[in-house]
């Protein structure tokens, strides 16, 4: 089960390549030393019209759902770190369906077996469910489903570049899943979500970091259980890391886009040309105001929270 995870990844990705033009791969072979090294590499983009893109969407991803759910732990990782590439890879208009979907159905589905675990009126529902294709596997425990989950959610906070995973979308639809890990019983879930909680800092909003994200961390370091404290002090760097790399997430979002999104962004330019060299747009005055802004915002944030868990 963990080879199929790496040969689904396989495949996926030939589909997706057979679909992608390559019309610019050789440009710079046979081009000067300028071109290779203003000029980045263009990864094929798949065409969701093509039938060998609807096969992996509709046939080969699906089954990435029942995999994360297996009850081994390597299978999972092996899922999980297949799930991430893939979304770097498939349609940007299928990364919320396809990708974000999926920790979000295996934390409804971990809490949903959780209750019925404490109501002793599950085995019915994973008798039900085990005939299904899509589902996740019923020897997996409720625990297992939700750290997974919450392991899954931080990789594509990070992993993902603002261009496929905006911090409004993660706003909208992780760090409310993420907050409510974080109140498990469950002191393993508490646990990988105080571990989580840094990484998903570095793709959200400043309001949101500010508001539910930050204070939650916080909150966890004072734990009752010694096991989430201690994860907590662990990850004290990480979260340093994350308000370090917030701003420039925020304002420098065009360095990750590609031509087509830079084009798109770049209605003014007027030399095509010049405008596909460039790693990035140059800056305005105010921009480079707001983004100085931003980072001693940040500064002072992590400065606060800091001595406040200190104390």
């Amino acid at each position: 089960r963990q080879r199929a995870c790496v040969e689904l990844k396989i495949i996926c990705l030939v589909l997706m390549g057979m679909t992608g033009s390559t019309s610019s791969s050789s440009s710079g072979a046979n081009g000067n030393t300028s071109a290779l090294i203003t000029s980045l590499p263009q990864i094929p983009k798949p065409d969701k019209s093509s039938k060998y893109y609807k096969i992996m969407v509709q046939h080969l991803f699906p089954h990435l759902f029942t995999l994360i759910s297996d009850p081994d732990n390597e299978v999972r990782r092996a899922a999980s770190e297949t799930i991430v590439k893939l979304a770097l890879r498939v349609a940007v208009e299928d990364v919320v369906t396809l990708a974000l979907s999926i920790p979000l159905r295996l934390v409804k589905e971990g809490q949903k077996r959780a209750t019925s675990n404490n109501t002793t009126t599950g085995q019915q529902q994973n008798g039900d469910n085990h005939n299904n294709n899509n589902t996740t596997n019923p020897q997996t425990p409720a625990e297992d489903l939700l750290i997974t989950a919450s392991n899954l959610l931080a990789d594509l906070s990070s992993f993902l570049p603002p261009t496929r995973l905006s911090p409004d979308t993660a706003t909208r639809y992780f760090s409310p899943t993420i907050l409510a890990l974080a109140e498990d019983p469950n002191f393993r879930v508490r646990r990988a979500a105080v571990q989580a909680l840094p990484r998903m800092m570095s793709g959200a909003t400043l309001e949101d970091v500010k508001r539910r994200l930050l204070p939650k961390f916080m909150a966890l370091s004072g734990d009752e259980m010694y096991r989430v404290r201690k994860a907590s002090g662990e990850c004290l760097v990480d979260v340093s890391r994350a308000l370090t790399m917030l701003p420039w997430r925020l304002h420098f979002v065009d360095v990750w886009v590609d031509e087509v999104g830079y084009d798109e962004e770049n209605d003014n330019s007027s030399d095509s040309d010049n405008s596909v060299a460039m790693f990035y747009k140059p800056r305005t005055n105010k921009q480079i105001n707001d983004l100085h802004s931003t980072i001693r915002e940040c500064h002072e944030i992590r400065r606060q929270a800091l001595c406040s868990i200190a104390k």
